[in-house]
């Protein structure tokens, strides 16, 4: 019997490619959080429409945690600690959100398949650690976004927090709370992760708003909302709240945009993500 492979398809390329057979995986490869594809190096012309190029980073669910898996060569294997919150490409490296016996966010920054990098987050401490947090870049900034959720677990807010480096102690970011996000700038949440887009004039969104989708799974139901950072308030399209079974809820999401020719970790081209 042929192996059953899975396949990444991007349609405006027409690139392909395919990934170990399931069976061989240590892991639910159905179940990835979120993914990057880096180009290994530039393509050769073949006949296959299938690339083997490139290498894929995933934060992916292993024994119950988050984990960064690297798959290359169609080998797999995990990098840094378990029970990382959220990956991000951001300068040409590898940033990846964890939560630190409950009681801080550190930050994590990978040279190839080493950490070579640590930062401790001061001025923000998580509210336990089953905090609902992502890493975003923005206008060429580094931001931490956290939702609040009330006694129902439903949407109360969020807090968006740009990180520095601290001048004068290079292990530490500094985390300031914003109320605007800058450079005309709003964001998108939901179960993958977080992204910023820019506001033209005519665009249909508004600037230093985040527009959420978000799964209750305790009551199988699936909120969407926009919240706005100038005054905290949050509008709710109620006709879409409606309870599901929980298949139907997993499958609300926003399309992350694909990114191209943008340097990225390590030192490589993003060819989608």
């Amino acid at each position: 019997m042929a192996p059953t492979y899975r396949t990444l398809v991007n349609l405006m390329s027409n690139t392909q490619i395919r990934i170990i057979p399931l069976g061989l995986c240590w892991f639910d490869i159905k179940n990835i959080k979120k993914l990057f594809v880096l180009e290994r190096r530039p393509t050769s012309s073949s006949e296959s429409i299938y690339n083997t190029n490139f290498d894929l980073i995933m934060l992916a669910p292993v024994s119950a945690q988050l984990n960064i898996v690297l798959c290359t060569n169609n080998k797999f294997h995990r990098l840094g600690f378990m029970g990382y919150n959220d990956i991000l490409l951001y300068k040409g490296e590898l940033y990846a959100l964890r939560i630190i016996r409950g009681t801080c966010f550190g930050i994590h920054v990978f040279d190839q398949e080493q950490i070579y990098r640590i930062y401790l987050i001061r001025g923000i401490a998580p509210n336990s650690n089953k905090d609902e947090v992502y890493l975003v870049e923005s206008g060429g900034d580094l931001f931490l976004v956290r939702r609040q959720p009330n006694d129902l677990l439903q949407t109360a807010g969020f807090d968006v927090f740009k990180l520095t480096t601290d001048e004068y102690e290079c292990w530490y970011l500094n985390a300031v709370k914003l109320q605007s996000l800058g450079n005309h700038q709003a964001l998108f949440w939901g179960r993958q992760g977080c992204f910023s887009v820019p506001v033209e004039e005519s665009s249909p969104f508004e600037e230093d708003h985040i527009y959420f989708i978000h799964v209750l799974e305790e009551n199988r139901l699936t909120e969407y909302g926009v919240y706005s950072l100038k005054d905290g308030s949050i509008k709710q399209v109620p006709n879409l709240n409606v309870p599901g079974p929980p298949s139907a809820s997993a499958e609300s999401f926003w399309f992350f945009p694909t990114v191209k020719d943008t340097t990225v970790y390590p030192k490589r081209k993003l060819k989608v993500d």
